[in-house]
């Protein structure tokens, strides 16, 4: 019986703390758990927003992500189309300078064959006009020469004339020589046949 009465009231004591704490602090408890149950919902809640925005956030991500590999994608073709546009053009313009040239070269070499013509023909026309200039000089010469042959012949004839009508005439010497003397000053001067005349018939005179 001792030993059930003091089992008996440890349980009795613990009971009656129990109590006293539920009478003294049990609102307060209350308050709290019921504090801690909204905090709880709220973190929750919290939590579900948090793993709904992270899962939004994956999606724009994987949005923004196929937007930019769609982005990156057109780019490149555009790029891949520009390029061939530019490299299209190169050709075309590389294919037009390069007749441009072909067509300069054919102009120059069309215009130097124009020229070397030009300068054959002008050579040609030079020639031929030396050539006549050579033929009519000949001409000139050989009738000069001519001209000079009959001169000198003539020449001859009047003085074996002059000498054989001296010598017929009987003219002295000293006569004779004024006479050679003075043909010659008149042959010096360029007097002709008609000077020659002049002194011939003077010669009688002179002699008689």
């Amino acid at each position: 019986m001792a030993a059930k009465s003091a089992a008996v009231q440890p349980n009795a004591g613990v009971q009656d703390v129990a109590r006293m704490r539920d009478i003294l602090l049990g609102p307060q408890m209350r308050e709290y758990d019921q504090r801690f149950l909204l905090l709880q919902r709220d973190v929750e809640r919290l939590q579900k927003l948090l793993d709904q925005l992270t899962e939004q956030l994956h999606e724009q991500a994987d949005s923004q992500a196929r937007s930019l590999d769609s982005q990156m994608e057109r780019l490149g073709g555009q790029l891949a189309e520009l390029d061939q546009r530019q490299s299209g053009k190169a050709a075309d313009e590389n294919v037009k300078v390069q007749g441009r040239v072909e067509e300069l070269a054919n102009r120059l070499e069309q215009q130097g064959s124009a020229q070397a013509l030009r300068l054959s023909q002008e050579a040609e026309r030079r020639d031929k006009q030396l050539a006549a200039l050579d033929a009519a000089l000949a001409k000139k010469l050989q009738a000069l020469q001519r001209e000079t042959r009959e001169s000198n012949e003539d020449l001859r004839r009047e003085l074996r004339e002059m000498v054989e009508k001296l010598t017929h005439d009987k003219t002295d010497r000293q006569s004779l020589g004024q006479m050679l003397v003075e043909i010659g000053d008149q042959l010096i001067r360029g007097g002709g046949a008609a000077s020659l005349d002049e002194l011939l018939a003077s010669l009688p005179a002179a002699a008689e």
